[in-house]
């Protein structure tokens, strides 16, 4: 795995948590930008609004299937723009010698755009976001994130959201992706054997099972731990 492998497996439950709280946020709405301070601001219908400065990550044209880095073009986009993200994939390409993060322009299957946007989402810890503009998809990094600020989610909505970040870029190590997002809300996890379980401050708990290369299965179990007295004194003794 290259670096940005591992920052994605680190950070794909949070990327997935900032992406559900945009959609959720925005619902119906219409974006219009503002070129000259590299702004994008959305207006929902039910007449809410919300701007951030954004950072392109790159352009793809469909009927081409060429994808144009920041760093390589599409200066017209923005008058003024941040390259942070896609200068630091650059710079990991180049030293795991990746060769699709450093040429300028490649030829690429039409969903792997989501998965460059998702490399600098998981380097900067930001949200991301997609413009349609003539011929060409825009992908953004919205800098804002106040937008998609939100409490942790109840353990109720836990496994959905996990299940929905492991949908959304391969990953190959799908127990210390699910292992990161439950440390970043900060529920207990016990490991043992083929199991994670992950804990709540109140007691609920939910069971994953995963296969011995570390892919999710399924969710096996989802109740209050309190009634699993004797599971649980067991559970604690699951890392001696």
């Amino acid at each position: 795995m290259s670096p940005l492998d591992d920052m994605v497996c680190d950070n794909i439950g949070l990327i997935a948590d900032y992406q559900i709280v945009l959609e959720n946020i925005l619902g119906a709405h219409s974006a219009s930008l503002d070129r000259s301070n590299s702004t994008i601001e959305f207006h929902t219908d039910s007449g809410d609004s919300y701007s951030s400065k954004a950072q392109i990550i790159g352009s793809y044209v469909e009927s081409s299937g060429k994808w144009t880095w920041a760093w390589g073009g599409y200066l017209n986009f923005f008058d003024n723009y941040s390259l942070e993200a896609a200068e630091a994939i650059k710079k990991i390409g180049k030293s795991s010698n990746i060769e699709m993060l450093t040429k300028r322009k490649i030829k690429v299957d039409k969903n792997k755009p989501w998965d460059f946007v998702i490399y600098g989402a998981a380097l900067l810890k930001l949200p991301f976001y997609r413009i349609l503009h003539k011929e060409s998809e825009i992908f953004l990094l919205l800098e804002n994130t106040d937008i998609v600020h939100q409490e942790s989610p109840p353990i109720s909505e836990f496994a959905a959201r996990y299940q929905e970040a492991i949908r959304m870029t391969f990953i190959i190590q799908q127990r210390r992706a699910l292992t990161s997002y439950a440390n970043q809300h900060g529920y207990q996890i016990l490991e043992r054997d083929l199991y994670v379980t992950v804990l709540d401050s109140v007691g609920y708990q939910l069971i994953f099972e995963f296969d011995e290369y570390d892919i999710f299965k399924g969710l096996i179990d989802h109740i209050p731990s309190s009634k699993l007295q004797s599971s649980s004194q067991k559970s604690n003794s699951w890392d001696s």
